[in-house]
């Protein structure tokens, strides 16, 4: 078995039977021989760390610009949402988006019509990011324009849809669109492969999912057609208009909210004012997921009369 031996500065190596004598000057050459081995494999990995450092920051400034980018582009698009509107004659109103990303696909708008009525439209782009935000803006602007000459919603539908049909390409947008006609005490509604409103009624403490959708989402057929769903309404009485992503929220169990969940928490706070209502479906979303990550945008409208 090799051995090493000191004796008089002499390091004496037994090996195979026999010594081999190593004076301390031949150990220090050959640890210099062998320092001089390593300097360049030192060489190389400094260097390799240096380029792993270098390509690290360099991540972290694309990344730091992505996210000014995209803050940019997500004010451009809260630009678009009409300003906050609370009152307009009797019809209290509030709306909140909550996007999953920086900038997302769902989106409102509030249009005040010189004769007291109101119209309300509450849509979702197919896909996410910035692509669909931009989406979100032509159809909004397309509405705007349409809407002051249009005023029934089944027809404003139909011209909106004509309109994308010319424009998107492998996508589609969810809407629905209300009227409301405060003088005569009224409401009619329309809806574009949207889900569902709730409504609900004071008088009678009942809840209904009405206007559901009668034609497909806009963009995909040009001439697709519409129906209007008319409605009175009551003083106490309040609407509920959101998007999929409240009734297709998961918790960490993968469970689905669902739509019977999302009337329960409307029926236990309809009584209540807008502010708290919307915080209340905030809260009971939260508490459901439970720190699940969110994987589509949450926007909802809600009125009261």
């Amino acid at each position: 078995m090799p051995g090493i031996f000191s004796c008089g500065g002499i390091f004496r190596l037994y090996c195979a039977g026999s010594y081999l004598a190593w004076h301390e000057l031949d150990i220090f050459f050959f640890l210099g021989v062998f320092g001089d081995l390593l300097v360049p494999l030192w060489l190389i990995a400094l260097s390799y760390l240096a380029v792993l450092l270098f390509k690290f920051f360099r991540e972290v400034q694309k990344r730091r610009l992505l996210e000014q980018e995209l803050e940019i582009a997500a004010s451009i698009q809260r630009s678009f949402l009409p300003a906050n509107i609370e009152r307009i004659g009797a019809i209290r109103i509030r709306a909140s988006l909550e996007p999953a990303k920086f900038v997302g696909g769902d989106f409102y708008d509030i249009i005040r019509f010189g004769d007291s009525s109101v119209g309300v439209l509450i849509g979702d782009v197919c896909g996410k990011g910035v692509s669909a935000s931009l989406i979100m803006a032509q159809t909004i602007s397309l509405f705007r324009v349409i809407a002051r000459d249009l005023r029934q919603p089944d027809l404003a539908l139909s011209a909106l849809n004509t309109q994308l049909s010319s424009i998107l390409v492998d996508r589609f947008v969810t809407a629905q669109y209300l009227l409301i006609r405060e003088k005569e005490g009224s409401w009619e509604g329309a809806c574009a492969g949207h889900v569902p409103l709730l409504y609900f009624q004071k008088q009678s403490g009942s809840l209904s999912e009405l206007v559901p959708a009668s034609g497909p989402p806009l963009g995909l057929s040009e001439s697709a057609r519409y129906q209007t769903h008319f409605s009175h309404f009551a003083p106490g009485d309040a609407i509920f208009m959101y998007t999929d992503g409240w009734i297709e929220a998961r918790n960490r169990r993968n469970q689905e909210l669902g739509i019977k969940k999302l009337k329960e928490f409307f029926q236990w706070s309809a009584h209540k004012d807008l502010d708290a209502i919307l915080s209340d479906f905030k809260l009971q979303h939260q508490a459901f997921c439970a720190r699940a990550e969110l994987f589509d945008d949450l926007t909802a409208v809600v009125l009261k009369f």
